[in-house]
């Protein structure tokens, strides 16, 4: 029974009680089958496939027949922030409401688990396996892609902060989604509303104002203006921080009423 981890004593008291178990119970759901393999080969074939087919198939050149510098960038981070944006959706869609349908959730919770606890750890491991899946290793290979295709390495600091960009993007839609799911028993909604949102990212370039309190700017190209991951690459200064101060409150505030609604459920 040791190696059941339904089974052990929880751990920690208050808002902390059973969150070890319970994050112990959603990494092994992430990483403790051959789920997440498939996962990563379908991202790589549509973001890295992508673009490498315009790296070296039909590659965008200058009037002197050079490649351009920046369209590896500019394509990998808007298409990274708009597939991968999808994906983090249909991840989180049933993070909630799918445990409240099955009354997983309703029966952990007769445990001495807190709900905050099983908030925060569909939180942690889901970023976790974003992170290693989606950015980290669709990250590498993007740079292998587009370091071969220029003929140099592109710089790994700046591109690490652009990665990292991209990731707080990503973190916006897991925990929108997350907290759609605490507020409503149905899933249209859970995935509706993010998808709008994903597909309204031209309003970052037609209402400067929202663009900059949204995450669109973060790693997607929608203007002359470089979204703020390309800009970290060229070596640019990054034309605001406000995106990124105003995607990570929206987090906080998404993560804080999810806990603070799913306090409040009856079960």
């Amino acid at each position: 029974m040791e190696s059941n981890h339904v089974f052990q004593p929880a751990s920690g008291q208050g808002w902390r009680a059973g969150l070890g178990n319970m994050l112990r119970k959603e990494l092994h759901d992430w990483w403790g089958t051959r789920n997440w393999i498939k996962q990563t080969l379908i991202w790589l074939v549509i973001v890295n496939g992508i673009l490498a087919t315009v790296l070296f198939v039909a590659p965008t050149r200058d009037s002197s027949g050079i490649l351009t510098p920046d369209v590896g960038p500019i394509l990998f981070f808007t298409i990274g922030g708009i597939a991968l944006s999808i994906g983090t959706i249909l991840l989180a869609q049933d993070e909630v409401i799918g445990e409240k349908r099955a009354g997983t959730a309703a029966w952990v919770l007769t445990k001495p688990a807190s709900r905050s606890a099983f908030i925060l750890s569909k939180l942690l491991a889901n970023a976790l396996g974003i992170l290693v899946m989606m950015v980290l290793f669709q990250g590498a290979a993007g740079y292998a892609l587009m370091s071969i295709a220029q003929g140099s390495a592109l710089p790994v600091g700046p591109y690490l902060l652009a990665l990292l960009l991209l990731f707080l993007s990503l973190m916006f839609y897991l925990t929108l989604g997350i907290m759609l799911g605490t507020l409503f028993d149905k899933g249209g909604p859970v995935i509706g509303i993010p998808m709008i949102l994903v597909f309204t990212y031209q309003l970052a370039g037609a209402v400067p104002l929202l663009g900059q309190v949204m995450p669109w700017k973060l790693a997607v190209q929608n203007s002359p203006n470089s979204s703020l991951a390309v800009a970290l690459i060229a070596g640019q200064p990054l034309p605001s921080l406000v995106p990124v101060v105003a995607t990570l409150i929206w987090c906080a505030l998404f993560i804080g009423t999810a806990i603070w609604r799913f306090e409040r459920e009856a079960f």
